[in-house]
């Protein structure tokens, strides 16, 4: 039986393969495989699948295991040289405590402006610092003096990658927060610029834009940068939880799926519903999430699993509080294994 799943979180590399009995079915599908495989699959979602060890099991299964790795965040805020720096300023004073009042420590700033920033008149007197009210739980916030004409704010960035590229880390998930006073770019063509951008700081970069330029939004500028990463954008009044929504969702959203597709078997094996077992490891030891009939039945057990439909499954789906169990986990794997008994819920 292969094995394929489809997440809704992002999580670590999709690299490995599966085994029934010790014996390999071959190697996982790869990234790109998956995508194609799944449309809820998108190009910012991996999975780690390990080899199966299905030793433990008295019976021929096959395991699909499942690893999250939870990564740091680099954000990256470029503004243009006619943008508003009033604005510029409050969200900047804003997003690190925003960030530490989701629990999110764990994030480099890098800002790359031209010029000083407006006076900021708070609660512990005047600050001529861009990031006044900074929260004391991060390490790193800098600031980057560059010239950033507006129309051509992804050229000059990019050509000053040498300054900011060396702050961010290797392992992180990479941010672009653009504030621009313009909504097209001149920089190239979508494509072109989206390539330059990945390449400097990380295939699964995710550009957001503020645009103040009047209009709809550019498809072949931010506006379109930002659906094709799945980053925010907004043009006009924004709030800088347009920003924060999407960036903590990608930030915490490395938690194990609650919803998996259930793999077609290879030749001479035949997919059994009442053959079917979830466990997971959350560093304590294995769980076992035991099955239920259907949705409705998770509210009479602690935990549990169901099928989307009972006489055609195509899907394991975790119970509410499974799922929400899962969501609170940063460091956990879990196993599907096919071809023995299932156990029933308690």
């Amino acid at each position: 039986m292969a094995c394929a799943c489809v997440v809704t979180g992002n999580a670590g590399e999709f690299d490995g393969g599966t085994s029934t009995s010790g014996v390999s079915v071959g190697p996982g599908p790869t990234t790109s495989e998956a995508a194609s495989e799944a449309s809820t699959f998108s190009d910012t979602e991996k999975l780690d699948v390990q080899a199966g060890d299905v030793a433990a099991m008295e019976c021929t299964s096959i395991e699909q295991t499942t690893t999250i790795v939870e990564r740091p965040s680099d954000i990256l805020i470029v503004a243009d040289d006619e943008s508003n720096r009033v604005l510029l300023r409050d969200n900047v004073t804003s997003l690190l405590p925003g960030l530490q009042s989701l629990g999110v420590t764990d994030a480099n700033v890098v800002l790359v402006v031209n010029g000083p920033p407006p006076p900021w008149e708070g609660k512990g007197g005047a600050c001529a610092a861009w990031n006044c009210r900074g929260a004391a739980d991060f390490e790193a916030f800098a600031v980057v003096q560059l010239p950033i004409e507006p129309g051509m704010l992804v050229a000059d960035l990019l050509q000053a990658e040498s300054l900011w590229g060396p702050m961010l880390r290797e392992d992180s998930w990479k941010h672009i927060w653009v504030h621009t006073s313009a909504q097209s770019d001149a920089s190239g063509s979508l494509d072109e610029m989206l390539d330059q951008l990945t390449a400097a700081t990380d295939n699964g970069m995710v550009l957001h834009a503020l645009v103040e330029e009047q209009g709809s939004g550019d498809p072949n500028g931010f506006a379109g940068l930002a659906e094709r990463t799945g980053g925010a954008y907004a043009q006009g009044d924004f709030l800088l939880g347009d920003f924060l929504d999407p960036m903590i969702e990608r930030i915490r959203g490395t938690s194990l799926a609650c919803e998996y597709v259930i793999p077609t078997p290879p030749a001479g094996l035949v997919f059994e519903p009442g053959k079917v077992n979830v466990d997971y490891d959350d560093g304590n030891g294995l769980q076992v999430v035991g099955n239920v009939a259907a949705a409705e039945d998770c509210t009479a057990v602690t935990g549990g699993w169901y099928y989307d439909d009972a006489v055609n499954p195509e899907q394991v789906i975790m119970c509410p509080q499974t799922c929400a169990r899962f969501e609170e986990l940063r460091e956990a794997s879990i196993d599907i294994r096919f071809g023995c008994t299932t156990i029933p819920a308690a």
